[in-house]
């Protein structure tokens, strides 16, 4: 993974980004410190790849040595997800959750990267608990979260069950309740390194790195999930963990990989006992009508 370093303009910020280097272990950068000793970063050992910044409007990622590339922030105020997605994103992402059939079911968001599905999802009436592990983005998308909230307040939009964790998530679904559905949206496979590939996504791969730990987190996912576990892949993705899903739904460029729940043993054996008692009652109803008749 990439070295990023935190830090401030704001000499009203420098408190709270001391605070948060401290408590999400991310290296602070003193600006001041900076223009006193300039070069402190800058040999090859200790440059920082990625400078994520605070400021009165919002947290940035910015690529370091990188001038043509913009400062990276989340937002859910304009935009896209502003006006939660397009129709045919949230029709398959509808879809993939079962969502009429399962009336609008608690989803937990496990992988939640940038937020952006989970945020849909929250716009579809879900209630949603987004796990994220990385520091980083959970910084990001936190911010995200709460200038969100601010603009919906200022602007009377109506307000999401929406629930952000720093976790890690095999070991918060260890410990967890389950969920009627689990959504994974684990790290796609990096293609290539043209100019062509999104900033976010040039940015996803630096932070986080390859996921190590697909095939355990879809297995404990499986035990916890009620009805279904969802995972996005690419269209022509191989299936995650090459573990074939029940069935699939496919958009343009991404599709959705489905897992039916399976009962588990008791409730198996409890649905064969319910069977048996019942095949009893109707033998005897049916022995009580001879024996009248």
């Amino acid at each position: 993974m990439s070295l990023v370093i935190i830090t401030t303009d704001d000499p009203n910020l420098e408190s709270q980004c001391k605070q948060l280097a401290e408590k999400y272990a991310i290296p602070y950068c003193d600006p001041d410190a900076e223009k006193r000793n300039p070069g402190e970063h800058s040999s090859t050992k200790n440059a920082p790849t990625y400078i994520l910044k605070l400021n009165q409007e919002y947290v940035s990622l910015i690529k370091s040595g990188d001038p043509k590339l913009k400062p990276f922030h989340i937002d859910f105020c304009q935009g896209k997800l502003a006006h939660r997605g397009t129709r045919a994103n949230k029709e398959l992402l509808g879809k993939a959750i079962s969502l009429k059939k399962l009336n609008t079911p608690k989803v937990l968001d496990a992988t939640a990267g940038l937020g952006r599905d989970g945020f849909l999802l929250a716009s579809l009436g879900c209630e949603v608990v987004l796990i994220e592990q990385n520091p980083v983005l959970y910084l990001l998308l936190d911010d995200a979260l709460k200038r969100y909230e601010k603009y919906r307040k200022e602007s009377g939009q109506p307000q999401l069950n929406l629930k952000l964790l720093h976790q890690d998530a095999i070991e918060f679904l260890k410990s967890s309740d389950t969920y009627p559905v689990i959504y994974l949206d684990p790290m796609f496979p990096e293609r290539n390194k043209s100019a062509l590939v999104k900033k976010e996504m040039r940015f996803l791969h630096d932070i986080v790195g390859p996921s190590e730990n697909d095939s355990a987190l879809l297995e404990i996912s499986l035990q916890k999930a009620e009805k279904r576990v969802v995972v996005k892949r690419p269209l022509h993705a191989e299936f995650l963990a090459n573990r074939k899903p029940d069935f699939s739904y496919k958009g343009k460029a991404i599709r959705f990989d489905i897992y039916l729940a399976k009962p588990s043993k008791e409730t198996i054996e409890m649905q064969a006992r319910i069977r048996k008692f019942k095949g009893k009652l109707k033998w005897e109803g049916n022995l009580d009508k001879m024996r009248s008749n």
